[in-house]
C-alpha cells in the first residue's frame, strides 16, 4: 500500500525478510536441541537400565557366594564340588526354576561321606511326611475354624427376622431392629 503512494518499503522489506530468517534459523536450531535432548535422555535410559542389570548381577553374585560359602562349611567344600559338577551359577531356594538342580544336589549330598550332610538329609528324610501332613491338617483346620466362624455371622445376622410357616416369606418387625442394632453395634462405632 505504501508503494502506490510513492514511498519506498524496501528497506523495511528486507528487515522483514530478515527476522523471517533468523525465526526460521532459530526454530532449526530448538528442533537440533529437542533431537539432542532425545537422544541423551535415550542414552540415560539404557544407562539406568544397565546399572540396575549390573547391579542385580552383583547382588545374585553376593548371594550365591554367601550361599556357597555355607554349604561349603557345611558340607566340607561339596557345595562347590557339585555346582561345579553340574554346571549351574545359580541356586534359588526362591525360584521354581532351581528346584530340580537343587533336588540332584540334594541327592548326591545324602549320598556323600560328610557326617553332617548325611545326618541333615536323613532327618529332613525322616520328617518331611510329618511336616507335610502337620501342613495339610492345619490348613483344613484353619478352612474349618473361618467356615464355623462365616456360618454363626450368618445365624446372627438372620435370626431377627421371622419366617412365616405356610408361605416361608420373610418379615420384619420392632424386634427384628432391635436385634440388628445388637449385631451391628453402631454405638462402638465411634
Amino acid at each position: 500500500m505504501a508503494n502506490k503512494f510513492g514511498i519506498k518499503t524496501d528497506g523495511v522489506d528486507k528487515a522483514v525478510q530478515g527476522a523471517n530468517k533468523a525465526v526460521a534459523t532459530a526454530d532449526k536450531n530448538i528442533a537440533k536441541v529437542d533431537n539432542v535432548a532425545n537422544m541423551v535422555n535415550k542414552k540415560l535410559e539404557s544407562v539406568k537400565t544397565e546399572l540396575v542389570k549390573v547391579s542385580q548381577t552383583e547382588v545374585d553374585k553376593m548371594i550365591d557366594e554367601a550361599i556357597k560359602k555355607q554349604l561349603d562349611k557345611n558340607s566340607g567344600g561339596l557345595g562347590t564340588t557339585l555346582l561345579t559338577n553340574y554346571g549351574i551359577k545359580h541356586v534359588y531356594p526362591w525360584r521354581p526354576s532351581s528346584w530340580p538342580v537343587a533336588t540332584k544336589i540334594y541327592n548326591d549330598l545324602e549320598k556323600s561321606n560328610v557326617g553332617v550332610v548325611q545326618i541333615l538329609t536323613r532327618t529332613v528324610n525322616k520328617y518331611f511326611g510329618y511336616v507335610a501332613w502337620g501342613l495339610v491338617i492345619a490348613t483344613w483346620a484353619i478352612g474349618l475354624i473361618a467356615w464355623f466362624v462365616a456360618k454363626g455371622k450368618v445365624k446372627q445376622i438372620v435370626s431377627p427376622f421371622l419366617v412365616c410357616p405356610r408361605c416361608g416369606h420373610t418379615f420384619a418387625d420392632k424386634r427384628t431392629a432391635m436385634g440388628l442394632l445388637k449385631i451391628f453395634q453402631p454405638w462402638k462405632w465411634f
